[in-house]
């Protein structure tokens, strides 16, 4: 069994996290944190990924978000796709959506204030709901003892 988490490292996506992290440990389950990343300065920055003056740099922000994930749940994998800056968050969350897929997890966590019955497709909560190869445990509220 496999515990998927769409991750950006915000603080819902960090509370998704832990709480697959909680449960990967009691059933002795793997956590995987997936991300998509832009190659884009202006897109990781929104997200928080680089420092304003920073440049750029895809291997800085994928050790940065590696060590979120296993700041949150030290046993935790970490996985991430690249997209084009200029995609559309249509692409993005389908981009990330094929990801989660493909490693055919039995329980997916989102983490999205947005969420809800009538989500719109175009957020992560929405594309990941939609699909029906896997459970979705969806959190709403952040944790504090997941984020800094």
């Amino acid at each position: 069994m496999t515990y998927a988490v769409a991750f950006d490292a915000s603080p819902l996506a960090r509370t998704a996290l832990g709480r697959a992290g909680e449960l990967g440990e009691a059933t002795d389950e793997a956590v995987v944190a997936v991300t998509c990343i832009p190659d884009s300065t202006a897109r990781a920055r929104e997200n928080g990924w680089v420092a304003p003056g920073e440049t750029y740099d895809l291997d800085g922000v994928v050790d940065h978000l590696r060590a979120v994930v296993t700041d949150v749940v030290p046993a935790a994998h970490f996985r991430y796709e690249t997209v084009a800056g200029s995609a559309r968050k249509g692409v993005v969350n389908g981009t990330l959506r094929e990801a989660v897929t493909r490693m055919e997890p039995d329980v997916v966590f989102v983490g999205s204030e947005r969420a809800g019955v009538a989500t719109p497709m175009e957020s992560v909560a929405g594309t990941l709901l939609a699909g029906g190869e896997y459970d979705v445990y969806l959190v709403r509220d952040v944790d504090p003892q997941y984020v800094d």
